[in-house]
C-alpha cells in the first residue's frame, strides 16, 4: 500500500526549485507543508462524512494535519485520524458476533483525491519561490 505521493511527475526543474526553496526559505517550506497537511485532513474529513454513516462522534473530529518532520533528507507532513477507533473504520474489523466489517479506507481515498490539488499547489509554491529568488 502506498501512503505517499509520487513526485516522478514533477519536472526536474521544479524539483530543483523546491530543493532550493527548502534551503533558502525553510520556514516558508514548513508552513507550506503544514498547510497542505491541513488541506488533506479537510478532504479526508469531508470524504468520511460521505463514506461513514455517522457524521458525529470522535472519528469525524479526529482528522488532523501532522507536524513537519524529516524523512531522510526531505521535510514531510502527513494527515491522519487520531480517534481511538479510527483504525477500525479505516482497515475493517471483526465484530463480536463473528462477522467482519470491511474497512472504508478513507485516508487512502482522500490521499488519491488530494493528489491532484497537492501537485497544483506544489507547482504554485515552486513558482512563488522562483519569483522570490529573482527579486
Amino acid at each position: 500500500m502506498n501512503d505517499g505521493f509520487e513526485f516522478g511527475e514533477l519536472s526536474s526543474f521544479t524539483k530543483e526549485v523546491l530543493e532550493l526553496g527548502q534551503e533558502l526559505y525553510p520556514k516558508a517550506t514548513k508552513k507550506f507543508l503544514k498547510d497542505e497537511a491541513r488541506k488533506g485532513a479537510k478532504v479526508a474529513k469531508n470524504l468520511a462524512r460521505t463514506q461513514v454513516n455517522k457524521e458525529t462522534g470522535n472519528y469525524s473530529k479526529g482528522f488532523k494535519g501532522g507536524k513537519v518532520y524529516k524523512y531522510g533528507d526531505a521535510d514531510c507532513a502527513r494527515f491522519y485520524n487520531n480517534s481511538p477507533h479510527g483504525h477500525l473504520i479505516e482497515n475493517g474489523h471483526k465484530n463480536k458476533n463473528g462477522s467482519f466489517t470491511l474497512g472504508k479506507y478513507v485516508l487512502q481515498k482522500a490521499g488519491q483525491q488530494f493528489e491532484q490539488e497537492f501537485s497544483e499547489d506544489i507547482e504554485k509554491f515552486a513558482e512563488d519561490i522562483l519569483n522570490k529568488g529573482l527579486k
